[in-house]
């Protein structure tokens, strides 16, 4: 991880610059005919709709061209999703439909049925030192599901002391409790410490891989929370770009590969 912001994205740039390009032709191939493994190949497609729109954004200064791809990768991640490939599923992946500004995208993923109707989840929704209860957190802000978002939050905060594994993870239930009152000052000094280089190295292994040279994954996620709850917030870090947090959707969203099934 560099610190200096500069140079991460110059980093950031250069580990996505033309990555999976090489792959994309196969990829392709193997959806349209039914050859490979379906999943398998969606994810290498995922990854390199991940790196065409940070491209677009970070070097080419195009935000239209950044929210079609992210609706791209927003897109493939529901197939996943649809078929089971959820396992080591990050909440920082939400970044992708949040950064689309597509509202069927949107929603499709604030409800996320597919993943909280398995068994495992619902043993471990309600445990507050789960992940499982962390994960959920997030649909329910996506939701607008504000007093059963605080009442979860407060509990995790409660036992705050009793809590000796991923700390660095209980800012984040400070978040949900300030956006669950609508407490904008409270929400503006959560997000300032999340992008701060003390909580970024803390948080850096569980970032999306992909984007968090370039992108503070989790801050971008809760501000874009917070855009959509109505409440505007200016957060002086470049890791959350301001160009990036407005709420403006795209006039069309291609299917650029022709490879999009319906939303299900």
């Amino acid at each position: 991880m560099k610190s200096d912001y500069s140079q991460s994205v110059e980093s950031g740039l250069n580990h996505n610059d033309g990555r999976g390009e090489d792959l994309l032709d196969d990829g392709l191939s193997n959806i349209r005919n039914g050859t490979g493994s379906y999943t398998g190949t969606l994810s290498v497609l995922s990854n390199t709709a991940s790196s065409r729109a940070l491209i677009a954004y970070f070097r080419d200064r195009n935000v239209q061209a950044f929210r079609q791809w992210a609706y791209v990768v927003a897109r493939i991640d529901a197939e996943l999703i649809s078929s089971g490939w959820y396992g080591d599923y990050l909440v920082g992946d939400l970044i992708w439909p949040l950064l689309s500004d597509n509202e069927d995208v949107i929603k499709w993923f604030s409800m996320s049925a597919p993943r909280f109707a398995s068994e495992i989840f619902q043993k471990e929704i309600d445990k507050p030192k789960s992940f499982a209860f962390y994960r959920y957190q997030a649909y329910l802000a996506l939701q607008g599901r504000w007093d059963e978002l605080g009442e979860r939050a407060q509990r995790v905060l409660s036992i705050a002391d009793q809590i000796k594994r991923d700390t660095e993870y209980l800012i984040d239930q400070e978040f949900y409790l300030a956006l669950a009152r609508s407490d904008t000052a409270a929400i503006q000094s959560v997000l300032e410490r999340l992008t701060d280089p003390k909580s970024r190295k803390k948080r850096y292994r569980t970032q999306n891989g992909l984007a968090r040279d370039l992108l503070d994954t989790y801050g971008i996620l809760f501000a874009k929370m917070v855009h959509r709850a109505g409440h505007e917030v200016a957060i002086s870090s470049p890791w959350v770009p301001e160009e990036l947090l407005a709420y403006k959707p795209c006039i069309e969203y291609p299917d650029f590969w022709g490879i999009f099934t319906p939303l299900k």
